[in-house]
């Protein structure tokens, strides 16, 4: 069972849970090291990383690591 019904989910939080996991890495270690310029530099960096053949076998495992615990909601 869900913990948290489909009617209250939102679609930013769906979205959230689906990036690219070098997108989101970049973006929390650029906004760490650099503020919002780096927030900027690090989304963009991963997600061109996330294109690579690399990025796109971690976002796999990635993606489906979310699938399940994202169900438990």
């Amino acid at each position: 069972m869900n913990a948290l019904k489909e009617e209250n989910r939102s679609e930013e939080a769906k979205n959230e849970a689906k990036r690219g996991f070098f997108e989101a890495l970049g973006e929390q270690i650029g906004a760490t090291l650099l503020g919002d310029l780096g927030k900027d530099i690090g989304k963009t960096l991963g997600e061109e990383t996330d294109k690579t053949n690399v990025g796109k076998v971690v976002n796999y495992i990635v993606d489906n690591l979310v699938k399940i615990f994202y169900s438990w909601w």
